[in-house]
């Protein structure tokens, strides 16, 4: 994130719930639940284009996202996706 960050682009990265520093609940760790969380968080703040990336299951949160939300096609983010077939 600092690479773009220095390069005047604004990064944001979620803590998804269960991970790193949100609570622990027992409920709502599920794909569905992230991408609601995920979609909250850009209508939030007010996001109108966006780029989004994610490692491992952040980039299956990401495409669980974009396929149970309904966008303009002002409004369809990009998707980034790193992947370890990037790298072989």
């Amino acid at each position: 994130m600092v690479f773009p960050g220095v390069h005047g682009y604004r990064c944001i990265a979620d803590d998804r719930r269960g991970d790193c520093r949100s609570g622990q609940p027992w409920n709502g760790n599920e794909m569905n639940i992230y991408a609601d969380d995920l979609s909250a968080l850009v209508e939030k703040l007010d996001l109108k284009t966006a780029i989004h990336v994610g490692h491992s299951m952040g980039g299956r949160e990401v495409a669980r996202y974009i396929v149970r939300a309904s966008f303009t096609k002002e409004r369809m983010p990009h998707v980034l996706e790193e992947s370890e077939a990037l790298y072989r």
